[in-house]
């Protein structure tokens, strides 16, 4: 487990005595990535991760919650679980775990789907046109106003 903050002793408390590694703060979060069985997002609100998608990017399987934003990013490349979910959340951590077979194609169409779908220089475009779009309508309605 990889990161920081105000939880950090809490999870570090709750993981003793189990598989997990408390990992704090890295800086080499592709090198953390690329020796990861699966990615997890247990989010209650997410938006679109771009750390589910430089994960995915990586052929690491993503297990996210179904959260907004997360099952449109993960498609049938992942396992989506009920947000708050626990057993299901377990249930799949399990299933991965014991079969590489599943993990290394649910990796690839993971791989797969960031590239095909999740393209940086395709964001950028779609992301200026959406801004774009909301001047152009802002302008228009004080155009009105006027």
């Amino acid at each position: 487990l990889a990161g920081d903050g105000q939880l950090r002793g809490e999870v570090e408390r709750q993981a003793v005595g189990t598989a997990v590694h408390v990992l704090g703060f890295r800086s080499d979060v592709r090198r953390v990535l690329l020796a990861a069985d699966f990615f997890i997002v247990s989010s209650v609100r997410e938006g679109l991760s771009f750390a589910v998608l430089e994960a995915m990017s990586l052929g690491v399987v993503p297990v996210v919650s179904d959260a907004p934003g997360n099952p449109e990013a993960v498609g049938e490349a992942g396992v989506v679980v009920p947000v708050g979910d626990v057993p299901a959340f377990a249930e799949a951590f399990a299933r991965l775990a014991g079969d590489e077979a599943a993990r290394l194609a649910l990796g690839e169409r993971a791989r797969a789907r960031v590239a095909r779908h999740f393209r940086a220089d395709e964001m950028r475009r779609r992301t200026s046109e959406v801004y774009d779009e909301v001047l152009r309508e802002r302008s228009s309605r004080r155009r009105r106003r006027a």
